[in-house]
């Protein structure tokens, strides 16, 4: 080895540290937008199964709302702001419900870049109303 060559090797180290780094960092705050996703995906499903469950409309938006925040608040999802919709025109035996819960979330909570910005992750889920339950109006 000259002279010339020597300290190269701990410099090309330092050089490709750094983006094999920043590309760690990005795949990690890829995978927790997918989680969140899939947090919010089911809160949706669970909200549209308990207002398919309940007897009366009234009931159903209740229970779909309890079981939306239950689940966000089990997941430890850090919404800024978290909007629900309970669908229930179709509300008979038979019929179906269907729940939009919105979430907007601050893109650094998610990972460990620092990355500015908001996403809004929007989940749908529609449950059909159990024939059996003997709905009211």
């Amino acid at each position: 080895m000259s002279r010339s060559e020597r300290g190269s090797a701990p410099l090309e180290l330092a050089l490709v540290t750094v983006p094999v780094l920043a590309m760690v960092m990005f795949i990690v705050l890829a995978g927790r937008i997918v989680q969140t996703t899939g947090t919010v995906d089911g809160a949706a499903r669970a909200g549209a199964r308990a207002a398919s469950t309940a007897r009366a409309s009234s009931d159903a938006q209740a229970a779909a709302r309890a079981a939306v925040d239950a689940n966000l608040a089990d997941a430890g999802l850090p919404c800024e702001g978290t909007d629900v919709r309970i669908e229930t025109s179709d509300f008979r035996a038979g019929g179906t419900v269907a729940v939009r819960v919105t979430c907007l979330l601050r893109v650094s909570d998610l990972g460990p870049l620092p990355v500015p910005g908001t996403r809004t992750i929007v989940s749908d889920s529609v449950a059909v109303v159990d024939v059996y339950r003997g709905a009211e109006s």
